[in-house]
Parts: structure tokens; C-alpha cells; sequence
């Protein structure tokens, strides 16, 4: 059974469709941190059983002829996950590579790697390895311009970002992560295809609506704050009553 607040949680979020919204009207948040808010929203709108009253309020909504509120929501989902900057997920970061500042440029290691060899060649009764250009290789120090290797360009790294410090877009974005020999990778859900499930739901590939008029209201459409479902139901029955009298 839901408590007071979880219930008005789950009804301040179907209404205006933003966790942390929701979990700010139900709760006090005066001394916690954007960051808690979002975490705890998150975790809230998982709870099974507000899951639950989520599902049994939609289900409500269609019976009463709440299509348009639902096609409202799904309307802004598409276009916030379209919309949302990938760099919230991952991003590339341009460093050294590892003959950038090495003795005369030789590779260098990590400190770890070396001794890791080091007790392997131990083990085995094996030359120690040799060391090059040196220990202590960072991979985000600034590349060397005279590096005959890279030749002053660095290397690319790929940084991916904890799913704890996500944002609510960033959530929104994120697909899973997939197990792969080279490690985990992160996934994504495909903006284009969500973008072009909002066209469609504005009627933006329908041959019989005019562009005149119609643009301006997909713009309008995009904009519009997430907060505020219904904003994008009236655009949405616009859009349809200006493609009907065409």
C-alpha cells in the first residue's frame, strides 16, 4: 500500500510527467542536492507498487477517453530522448599517447602495468622487461607536438559516464549497457528513430497537410516544456484540425 507521499508522488507525476517535479511536491527537498532529488526520483518511480498505480492510472485515463493526455506524454518522450545530448552518456576526450613523453620518445608504462610484468617475469624466471620510455604514462596529459608517433594529434579516449550522476534526459537516453570482449559498452536509444516517431505523431509525413502553418506548430511542439503534457496534446489537436481542413 502506498504511502501519502508516494501517492502524491505518482499523481503529481501522471499530471505534469517530470520525476523530479514529482518528488519535490511530495517531499521537502529544502537541505538535499539537485543531484539527490533526481537520484531519489529515479528510484521512487521504480518502486513496484507506484509502478503498479502508474499502470492502473493510465489504464483509467484510456477508459475515461484520455487518449490525447497519453499521446501527449509519448509525444514528449519522443521528442526529450531525440533531443537529449549524447555527451550526457559519453563523450571522447583527446590525450597522449604513450610515445608522446617518453624517453626519446619510447613507449612508456603504467605504473601498474610495469610491476605487473615485472612479477610475471619473476614468476616465470624470465629477463625483466626493459623500460623504455619510462614509467608513470597518463593518458590525459596534453600530447607531445613534436611526438613522432601522433605527431602532436594525442590519441582518443572514450569516457563514459557513472548511471549514478545521470541526468533525468541522460536516463532517458540510456538503452543498457551490452557485454562485449573488449568490455562494457554503453547503449543508447536511436534519436532518429524517436524523432521521426514525433513527426509522424505530428502528422509531418502525411502527403494532405500543408506545410504552411503546420511547421511553425512542430517547432512549437518540440519546444514545449515537459512539464506540461496537455501544452503538447493542444498543439497535437491543432496540427490535426489544420490538416483536416486542407
Amino acid at each position: 500500500m502506498l504511502t501519502g507521499k508516494q501517492r502524491a508522488f505518482a499523481d503529481h507525476l501522471v499530471v505534469h510527467g517530470k520525476p523530479t517535479d514529482a518528488y519535490r511536491h511530495a517531499y521537502d527537498c529544502s537541505n538535499m542536492a539537485q543531484r539527490t532529488v533526481e537520484t531519489e526520483a529515479y528510484r521512487l518511480q521504480r518502486h513496484p507498487e507506484i509502478s503498479l498505480y502508474l499502470e492502473r492510472l493510465a489504464d483509467k485515463a484510456m477508459d475515461r477517453g484520455g487518449i490525447p493526455d497519453l499521446l501527449a506524454s509519448m509525444l514528449q518522450r519522443c521528442v526529450r530522448i531525440g533531443t537529449a545530448d549524447p555527451n550526457q552518456l559519453f563523450r571522447v576526450k583527446t590525450g597522449n599517447c604513450r610515445r608522446c613523453h617518453g624517453v626519446d620518445h619510447l613507449p612508456m608504462w603504467r605504473d601498474d602495468e610495469y610491476a605487473d610484468e615485472v612479477a610475471k617475469a619473476e614468476r616465470d624466471r624470465l629477463p625483466l622487461p626493459p623500460l623504455n620510455g619510462g614509467l608513470g604514462w597518463r593518458p590525459f596529459t596534453p600530447p607531445h607536438p613534436d611526438c613522432p608517433e601522433c605527431g602532436g594529434g594525442g590519441q582518443p579516449y572514450p569516457i563514459n559516464t557513472s548511471t549514478d550522476e545521470l541526468s533525468e534526459e541522460g536516463r532517458l537516453l540510456f538503452a543498457g549497457v551490452k557485454l562485449t570482449k573488449y568490455g562494457p559498452e554503453v547503449q543508447m536509444h536511436d534519436q532518429g528513430k524517436y524523432l521521426d516517431m514525433a513527426a509522424r505523431m505530428l502528422g509531418g509525413f502525411k502527403d494532405n497537410v500543408a506545410v504552411s502553418g503546420v511547421l511553425a506548430q512542430v517547432v512549437q511542439a518540440a519546444a514545449l516544456d515537459a512539464t506540461d503534457p496537455h501544452a503538447a496534446t493542444r498543439a497535437y489537436e491543432e496540427l490535426v484540425r489544420a490538416g483536416k481542413s486542407k
